[in-house]
Formats: C-alpha cells, structure tokens, sequence
C-alpha cells in the first residue's frame, strides 16, 4: 500500500519552542496548541517526512514500541486534518 504524502496547508503558520507549538490558521482565524511532541510531529510534516518516518523517529529517539508510537501519532494526525491543518 503507498503511503500519501502529507503536508501543512499553505495557510498555515507555525511556531515552536522547548514548550510545545502553535499553529495558526490564517484563513479560519483558528489556533491550535500543541504539547513538546506535537511541535515535533509538525516540524517533521513541515520537513516532509512521512507517517512512517515520523514513526520510526520518534520511537528510536524515544526507545518506544513502534505500535504505540503509530497510535499517538495517528491520533494526531487526526486531529490536524480534522482542524484542516495538513493536506494530503
């Protein structure tokens, strides 16, 4: 199965810190904060890495079990679509 690609909309602006992040919608007027972890989920979309990669990454660097990884982020990855933030 091919893995979609996925990326920021272009509407989008982001910022990040050793606090976490937040994402702004410019068109919506909306706002989304986001814990240390997300922020790096987000600067690897903004990197163009894929579902995949950002899962490796973070359980390598973590030293946590790939499945529970892919979970977390997968529910991330929900809810930036379902806030319109990424397209794919």
């Amino acid at each position: 199965m091919l893995e979609r690609s996925i990326s920021p909309r272009a509407n989008i602006r982001s910022v990040a810190n050793r606090d976490g992040g937040v994402l702004l919608d410019i068109e919506r007027g909306q706002m989304l904060s986001a814990n240390p972890m997300g922020a790096w989920i987000w600067q690897m979309i903004e990197a163009g890495k894929s579902r995949t990669e950002i899962i490796r990454a973070i359980g390598d660097e973590c030293g946590v079990d790939t499945g529970v990884v892919a979970r977390d982020v997968d529910e991330f990855l929900t809810s930036l679509r379902s806030h319109h933030l990424v397209s794919e």
